[in-house]
């Protein structure tokens, strides 16, 4: 029995061994895929995370370039054919690039991409695209129009900010995320428009809003609408939501509006000279200590009959120069 006892111990101890010795194996051989792998043609500059997945991103380019940019589908090298799936920030600030045409094997825009390519006018995006980065786009201000393939889920935080002669976008039906100020400061957006099934966004009258319509997320800064009056379904209104705005003239405000982001939701509309609250409670606001952007000494605060002490008494609305009952 002693030395059946001690066989077992030896066979378990050879099985113990072979199996470090494959987890040493797998060990190395992932090692050996997390080697970056970087290169460059004279114009890009790319690189893979895994050695072994014939991936690459583009993170660089060259400093003169300019005119039409179109990127590769595939690199070769060392006879070993690498596939373009993503954009980092390697065109940011390229100011003499005026198009760019990407291969479909483009998934992915990365933050910065673009930005402050002020040149760039015309943009042929790839249709597998799924996610645009943050900033990807910002400040190209002479981007007129940009079509958002179908497949597209994700558009990054202030992806179009300060796309000044951009004047529409169609948000495809398979968006689940729009960042934060994604479209503010387009000064000359006139409406943003939503694909008929998306689930998670619509729009009304080319304004932005959640599929419910319970919050207002954008309104475009060049809407024709000089007098707006937001739907009885909104709760809330995002940051930002009106900002830069500057043909707006009044907004009404509706009962149901229970809490205001930040002031910054009227930065910039500088034409604005009247807003009218339909609730007698005054709302919410999340404001901060750098005090007021809703510009309070030109607007004048419109309210019910019988709640102008609330609205003074607010922290908020009282430090409006004018606040008047609704006639």
């Amino acid at each position: 029995m002693n030395l059946l006892f001690i066989d077992y111990i030896i066979i378990f101890l050879i099985v113990a061994c072979v199996i470090y010795n494959i987890r040493d194996a797998l060990r190395d051989n992932k090692t050996q895929k997390m080697s970056r792998l970087s290169f460059g043609d004279g114009i890009f500059i790319y690189y893979n995370q895994y050695v072994g997945d014939n991936k690459l991103t583009i993170f660089d380019s060259s400093q003169n370039i300019s005119g039409r940019v179109s990127i590769p589908s595939v690199v070769k090298y060392k006879g070993s054919p690498y596939t373009v799936t993503k954009i980092m920030s390697a065109f940011e600030g390229r100011g003499d690039i005026n198009s760019v045409v990407m291969p479909a094997g483009v998934l992915e825009i990365g933050a910065n991409s673009f930005k402050d390519c002020t040149a760039l006018s015309q943009v042929e995006l790839p249709p597998d695209l799924n996610i645009m980065g943050e900033e990807c786009f910002a400040g190209c201000v002479s981007l007129k129009a940009i079509f958002l393939p179908e497949r597209l889920k994700i558009i990054g935080q202030r992806a179009f900010q300060g796309c000044e002669s951009l004047t529409s976008v169609m948000i495809p039906r398979d968006v689940t995320e729009i960042g934060f100020c994604a479209f503010a400061s387009c000064k000359s957006l006139t409406a943003i428009n939503v694909v008929e099934g998306n689930t998670i966004f619509s729009s009304q009258d080319g304004v932005l809003f959640n599929k419910e319509k319970t919050e207002l997320i954008q309104f475009p800064s060049n809407s024709p609408m000089k007098d707006y009056t937001i739907p009885d379904t909104v709760t809330t209104i995002s940051e930002f939501a009106f900002g830069g705005c500057s043909q707006l003239q009044s907004v009404t405000i509706p009962e149901s509006v229970m809490s205001i982001e930040k002031f910054t939701i009227f930065s910039g509309c500088n034409s604005l000279r009247d807003i009218y609250f339909r609730s007698s409670v005054p709302p919410h606001i999340y404001s901060n200590e750098s005090g007021l952007v809703f510009a309070e000494n030109q607007c004048t605060l419109h309210v019910p009959q019988g709640s102008i002490d609330a609205y003074k008494g607010h922290a908020t609305w009282r430090k409006f120069k004018d606040v008047v009952p609704t006639t």
